[in-house]
């Protein structure tokens, strides 16, 4: 049903959409980026943030036409792909590849007057674009979630807190990418405050990512069938309690919202090298994040017996997006 390829385009997917979304933000609330004739007239503020706004943006594209292309090898046929983006409909999986389709192009247009001087592409094109391309990037981190969510066979998965630690993951996913692209830019008074900002956000996203897995976990202990018990006991003490506790938790959150917690009290070198490890560790968890989620899944569902059969399992591929045969 799922295999690494699966796991990899959730997580590029949903990284992805966070910087894109980040970089958004960024720029309508706080640089506001000139282009087309008026970039001649950029502050000095703007001068300062460009190279650092530039390199997310791009990064952030890479990230999701990786993600797409993921997709692209897991569902493996051509006659599949097209399949799926020439018969519309309102199903999980159309909509979210549709999201994905368009958010790749908006980033193309939005990366585009980034790296060439472009005056037919004026500035409210641009804020425009970005506008719907945050949108966009919600929908994207949203699906991401409610793909494992709509799959009811699946017992574990349903579970209405998955999409929203899913959004949550790929917010502070997307916001270490963005940390991490500053750390590698010049270090001027504009980049040096704006990362304090994303960093003290990202603080905010991991707190609420800890109550929602608490909140998850809880939802899941109260669950009548076998399958979703069997699937958490093996997530908490079984054969993915090492990738839920050391790959998520603690790498994924503990970790990282102590480095930046110490990062705000003291912009020290020391403080900085801290952080620029977190950053890493948090991409580390929200692959395992996901990664331990879908192999839990499994294990369940052996419980009763509903992947013992190909025809059975068939039948749970083509009610999500990868399809083998």
């Amino acid at each position: 049903m799922f295999d690494v390829l699966s796991v990899c385009y959730l997580f590029l997917g949903g990284c992805g959409s966070g910087v894109l979304l980040v970089c958004a933000c960024i720029d309508l609330l706080f640089l506001r980026q000139t282009f087309g004739t008026s970039i001649q007239r950029s502050t000095v503020a703007q001068k300062q943030g460009e190279p650092f706004m530039n390199a997310g943006f791009i990064v952030g594209e890479s990230l999701l036409l990786l993600g797409i292309v993921c997709l692209a090898l897991d569902l493996g046929r051509q006659d599949r792909i097209l399949n799926l983006l020439s018969t519309p409909s309102l199903s999980i999986p159309t909509i979210g590849a549709y999201a994905l389709v368009f958010l790749a192009l908006l980033g193309f247009l939005l990366v585009l007057p980034r790296l060439f001087y472009l005056p037919s592409i004026g500035t409210v094109f641009v804020r425009g674009v970005e506008i719907i391309s945050l949108c966009l990037s919600l929908v994207c981190m949203l699906y991401t979630g409610l793909l494992l969510f709509s799959m009811k066979a699946v017992h574990f998965w349903d579970n209405p807190l998955i999409p929203i630690l899913f959004v949550l993951s790929s917010l502070s996913s997307g916001s270490a990418v963005v940390l991490i692209v500053g750390f590698f830019s010049e270090r001027n008074e504009w980049c040096s405050a704006m990362l304090r900002r994303i960093v003290l956000a990202d603080s905010v996203v991991i707190l609420l990512e800890t109550v929602c897995v608490a909140a998850f976990f809880w939802i899941a202990s109260r669950a009548e069938s076998t399958a979703a018990q069997e699937s958490l006991k093996n997530l908490l003490s079984g054969s993915e309690a090492l990738v839920w506790w050391l790959g998520f938790i603690l790498c994924g959150m503990l970790f990282p919202l102590v480095a930046e917690l110490l990062f705000l009290k003291s912009d020290t070198r020391s403080a900085q090298t801290a952080l620029a490890l977190a950053m890493v560790l948090v991409l580390v968890g929200a692959f395992c994040l996901r990664s331990g989620l879908v192999e839990v899944g499994y294990i369940g569902d052996v419980v009763e017996g509903y992947v013992n059969s190909e025809e059975q399992n068939t039948e749970l591929r083509l009610e999500g997006m990868t399809m083998y045969d």
